[in-house]
């Protein structure tokens, strides 16, 4: 079997970047191990990680952080309440802590991850929209779609990695970091909420006061006669 100790070990690692989350490793007569690259930047925590075989990864309950994934290299199926779906290299997803997932992993499988915490989500949902965030906001549970929004990914990925190898070097430039951040968060909300162009996210319901109804009610219904002020 694979020593417990090793697993518990990359479980405890894995956790403390991730989240709750819980590993299977493929081969029970191998030891298990993590090649695994942390950066910081403002508070995004940036995650380059690959095991050295297949696992089964599983999120757990009482979960609060949101995932943006990028597959590196190899393959990585991921399944939801929606269906399964294959995640070929440059692939990316987003993982909501409150949606059941299951991710199998290719001994190959290389991955970089953005980790965002949902309060941080839900205050850069409220500077850019004005208006409190849905509960539980979850994004849509299949690969970017190729429409534009993929390569814009694949591109801040490549910029983020190369800021991680810059900073680990000593290059960092400390006074970027508020704008990297806000960057990576709207890109996040805008590809969700807005990309029917109305900036109002999916299942959100304006409720207008009674006074403004009132005030549209009327101007219908007289928009054919001259308006006055008593």
């Amino acid at each position: 079997m694979t020593p417990s100790g090793d697993l518990d070990r990359i479980q405890s690692l894995s956790g403390r970047v991730f989240g709750p989350t819980r590993l299977r490793a493929a081969e029970n007569d191998a030891a298990l191990d993590a090649r695994i690259d942390t950066c910081t930047i403002g508070h995004l925590t940036l995650v380059t990680i690959a095991y050295n075989q297949a696992v089964q990864i599983e999120p757990q309950p009482n979960k609060d952080e949101f995932v943006i994934q990028t597959v590196l290299a190899g393959t990585c199926r991921v399944e939801t309440p929606r269906g399964a779906t294959e995640m070929p290299p440059g692939a990316t997803f987003v993982f909501s802590p409150t949606v059941p997932t299951t991710l199998s992993l290719d001994p190959g499988c290389e991955r970089f991850s953005v980790v965002v915490r949902r309060q941080l989500i839900e205050e850069a949902f409220r500077q850019q929209f004005s208006f409190d965030p849905p509960a539980p906001i979850e994004f849509d549970m299949q690969p970017v779609a190729n429409d534009g929004r993929a390569e814009r990914w694949q591109a801040l990925v490549s910029y983020l990695r190369a800021e991680t190898r810059v900073r680990r070097e000593g290059g960092a430039v400390q006074a970027v970091d508020g704008s990297i951040e806000r960057i990576v968060l709207s890109t996040l909300l805008l590809d969700r909420f807005a990309a029917d162009g109305n900036m109002l996210p999916r299942r959100f319901e304006a409720v207008l006061p009674d006074y403004v109804r009132c005030a549209i009610a009327y101007l219908r219904s007289h928009l054919d006669q001259p308006l006055t002020l008593e």
